[in-house]
């Protein structure tokens, strides 16, 4: 988001990092109407990510998120939202 500030531009920051323009325009509009104060967000996790190649058939690329113990296998391209809200439904809460 510092970059599309930088920049003035969602497009050309999309472009350039292979993001979809309306998903940049998402998290731009999403952190600019936050409900919670900055000063009361909990920081971050930082979690591990391994990234595998991708099959020659990428349609049949799957996108595999651990929550706990939980396993999501989803689409490659699956709406980030929805991954999102997915997530969040499965974490556990403490």
């Amino acid at each position: 988001m510092a970059e599309v500030e930088r920049r003035g531009s969602v497009a050309a920051v999309a472009k350039r990092h292979g993001v979809r323009e309306r998903t940049l325009s998402w998290w731009r509009w999403n952190l600019r109407h936050e409900k919670r104060p900055r000063e009361r967000r909990s920081k971050p996790r930082l979690l591990p990510v391994v990234v595998s190649a991708v099959p020659s058939d990428a349609s049949s690329a799957m996108l595999e998120v651990r929550v706990g113990d939980v396993v999501l296998r989803l689409g490659v391209g699956t709406d980030v939202q929805y991954v999102a809200a997915v997530v969040n439904a499965v974490r556990p809460t403490c």
